[in-house]
């Protein structure tokens, strides 16, 4: 819809400047790939508006999200959206936290469990946050991911511990990657019996086939003693 009533809505999916020589919008449309949405309508004096969303197409998109850990209610745009937020393609703002994509905890770890359905071979998880340290945004120093076949026995992927300043001034975003791999078992007993009396071995690794996948982001805890409120929880 635009702020003209019925008038045409064309748009581009490349990042490119839209005009009304651009595709025009009919309906609703699939996206195989991330890309930046821009679109362009025209009011009865020719003067056009743009709008602009990127989507980021991933694994998660479609699948089913179980928050373990409730988001903060303190104010409505904390929600990010809603239940789905954390998987729906839509990035937070760059520049603020209250655009209502971006969604928080207060004094709460994240813990999320998406089901994808069925097996899905999987690289890599990643996660985006923020940190504004003076509006009480702490970014987290881990994150830890587990995967299961059955959603009920779980492998834990070792975990990397990421650098943190909680002393560094304004905005800052901060995106945590982890690579999922796992040792073929067979493969490293015939590379041991083939290498007999050797100290090193490169562990043959591979992508797991997924299905639940849970994602914990600890909390980092109260706001430390040199804050202008001390001791009160992060989010």
């Amino acid at each position: 819809r635009t702020l003209y009533g019925d008038r045409p809505i064309y748009y581009t999916l490349d990042g490119s400047e839209p005009t009304a020589s651009s595709t025009k919008y009919e309906g609703p449309f699939p996206l195989e790939r991330s890309a930046t949405i821009r679109a362009i309508s025209y009011n009865e004096y020719g003067e056009g508006v743009i709008s602009e969303q990127y989507l980021l197409s991933h694994l998660a998109m479609g699948a089913k999200i179980k928050l373990n850990t409730p988001y903060s209610t303190y104010r409505s745009i904390y929600s990010g959206g809603g239940e789905d937020a954390l998987i729906d393609g839509q990035r937070g703002s760059n520049t603020t936290y209250a655009d209502g994509h971006w969604q928080g905890y207060w004094g709460d770890s994240i813990d999320v469990t998406i089901d994808f359905g069925g097996p899905r071979e999987m690289h890599e998880v990643s996660m985006r946050f923020m940190q504004n340290a003076f509006d009480w945004i702490l970014a987290p120093r881990d994150m830890r991911i587990y995967v299961s076949d059955d959603n009920r026995e779980w492998r834990f992927i070792p975990t990397h511990t990421y650098e943190m300043d909680p002393r560094e001034t304004g905005m800052r975003l901060k995106q945590y990657r982890m690579e999922i791999e796992e040792v073929n078992e067979k493969e490293v007993e015939k590379m041991k019996k083939a290498q007999r009396g050797s100290s090193e071995f490169l562990f043959p690794t591979r992508p797991p086939t997924v299905r639940y996948l849970r994602v914990v982001v600890p909390n980092p805890g109260p706001l430390p003693s040199w804050h202008p409120a001390p001791g009160q929880p992060s989010y």
